[in-house]
């Protein structure tokens, strides 16, 4: 229910984590939500899912602690906790590291961090990722579609552009994904992006990208 996925929001906000213990309901609540297959609600479903999925692989399982030793482990896998990586960034660097080395044996970042948030980093607990937050980047996105021939039809404007008119290629579309410079995208209704679009690049560059 709503309401208990807020609790586990609050939890994850104050606290900044969600331990071991409390997965089972939250597995629970991320079991019932429901594909709707449009629109940002279907976006919540895939995240759900993914997140139910990652849980799912890394917690309690044997394969991902083989190379530690013997006496350090255990015989059903390794616990896993959800740690805000914003709380963590609160701290100052040595009590950081001395966190997670005290309660942790292998960290492992989800993707993609924000362009807002920067990455937490570590040798020692073992740390796998995370990916740095350029790669949710205007320009990895370009790179990305320059290099497979692939990618949604999309063209970037520079800071100080006037639009008189939507671009051809875009009017055949009911939503556009608008992603202004230094901030996350949003979907956009084709019929009010104009003077969306004219506003925003007064402030910066933006790329504008068919949402399907």
């Amino acid at each position: 229910s709503f309401a208990k996925f807020e609790s586990h929001a609050v939890t994850m906000f104050e606290v900044g984590k969600l331990s071991d213990e409390s997965l089972d309901s939250f597995l629970v609540e991320l079991e019932k939500v429901q594909s709707t297959g449009e629109g940002e609600a279907q976006r919540y479903f895939d995240h759900a899912l993914t997140l139910r999925n990652t849980i799912l692989f890394l917690r309690h399982n044997k394969d991902l602690v083989a190379q530690v030793s013997q006496a350090e482990q255990p015989t059903n896998g390794f616990p896993l906790d959800l740690l805000r990586c914003e709380s963590l960034l609160g701290l100052d660097p040595a009590t950081c590291s001395r966190v997670l080395n005290k309660n942790y044996t292998l960290l492992v970042s989800m993707a993609p961090l924000t362009n807002e948030i920067r990455p937490t980093s570590s040798c020692t607990p073992q740390h796998i990722g995370p990916a740095i937050p350029e790669v949710s980047s205007v320009w990895f996105k370009l790179y990305i579609y320059h290099i497979t021939g692939q990618g949604p039809p999309s063209l970037l404007l520079s800071k100080g552009t006037r639009l008189r008119k939507l671009p051809v290629v875009f009017q055949g579309y009911d939503r556009l994904l608008i992603t202004s410079w230094g901030h996350d995208p949003g979907v956009v209704p084709t019929s009010n992006v104009l003077s969306m679009l004219n506003d925003a690049l007064t402030h910066s560059a933006v790329l504008i990208q068919v949402r399907r």
